[in-house]
């Protein structure tokens, strides 16, 4: 009599944590997150659900690479600042250190185990709208130098070494909110004032370095957002062209201002464009529609994450990779 096994082929393993090895068709039951998962092959220029955070955020800031991303703070279902933590290893989220003051749509860059943060809205009371910033090093973060200006919405790029912040508000109340057109530079310990945007605007995305720095979209009123772009070259910011689509509160990736990625944003949208160093091209959207999303990477591998989604506007835990030419993924069949 044959057996179940040479008839059926091998039992599906409870395993816990990820493999760090799995091949190409493997499947397994991921016994920590009870979710089924697989490896499987993405075709080209396309965007593939990934493992789920396990903190529902928006509004959280962003940092590091595709396959070791870092997420902290944000907003969650009750409106709380999160101060957690979590990262990412290219297959699966865990926590790590909390940080010291709770945060939303403040600013980030840096790497997953030399990460910056900075500005944001720390509290409903007064003053809500804060100028600190804190350092992480990959298990726990510290207080550094404060921001000349606080405001919150605004957006950066570069190191925790060379970082730089522009854009954002001061206020969460509009019409009396003071439209930043502001820029900082960060130098590992203090914040020093440099040239202005061309237009202050807030909720906008940044991408790039702290000598090559790219500001995209947002808000500069009370209109439904903005196409336009700036390129800062270490001293100046010069008028670039502009995206496809009017956004705010979206996300961006990108090492350079010359290849950048911009993706989902308000009105909520699935929508993605890639950026030459001149002209915006429209590129495979996403899965889901979100706002106030994060994310980090490059153009050609970018992870995307939390947000508002239409089944989750006060924060989900939604996660999707691109994977530019192609690739494999680990990814999820059905949650148990």
């Amino acid at each position: 009599m044959s057996t179940y096994i040479g008839i059926k082929g091998q039992k599906v393993q409870g395993l816990s944590p990820e493999p760090t090895n799995s091949v190409l068709g493997q499947v397994w039951y991921n016994t920590s997150s009870q979710v089924i998962r697989f490896k499987t092959v993405v075709g080209s220029n396309a965007w593939a659900t990934a493992n789920p955070t396990n903190t529902q955020a928006r509004g959280a800031l962003a940092a590091g690479t595709q396959t070791a991303a870092l997420t902290a703070g944000g907003e969650g279902p009750s409106s709380a600042h999160i101060t957690a933590t979590e990262l990412y290893n290219g297959s699966a989220w865990t926590t790590s250190g909390n940080m010291s003051t709770g945060r939303q749509k403040g600013g980030g860059c840096g790497t997953q185990t030399a990460a910056l943060a900075f500005g944001g809205q720390t509290s409903s009371g007064s003053p809500s709208i804060s100028p600190a910033s804190e350092k992480f090093n990959g298990s726990s973060w510290t207080n550094t130098g404060n921001m000349n200006a606080g405001r919150w919405l605004l957006a950066g790029c570069g190191t925790q070494t060379a970082g730089l912040a522009f854009g954002g508000e001061n206020v969460p109340t509009p019409p009396s909110a003071k439209i930043f057109n502001l820029t900082e530079e960060y130098n590992g310990s203090t914040w020093s004032v440099q040239s202005t945007m061309n237009t202050g605007r807030f909720n906008l995305g940044g991408a790039g370095s702290q000598t090559a720095g790219l500001a995209m979209g947002g808000a500069t009123g009370n209109g439904p957002g903005d196409q336009k772009c700036e390129k800062y070259n270490g001293s100046s910011w010069t008028n670039s062209g502009d995206m496809n689509s009017l956004r705010q509160a979206m996300a961006a990736s990108g090492a350079t201002n010359t290849e950048a990625m911009v993706f989902g944003g308000s009105p909520r949208q699935a929508a993605v464009e890639l950026f030459n160093g001149s002209s915006w091209t429209a590129t495979t959207n996403m899965n889901v529609a979100v706002d106030s999303n994060s994310g980090c990477g490059t153009d050609t591998a970018t992870l995307a994450f939390q947000g508002q989604s239409p089944s989750t506007p006060s924060g989900s835990t939604f996660t999707e990779q691109w994977l530019s030419g192609g690739g494999t993924i680990v990814t999820n069949v059905t949650t148990v």
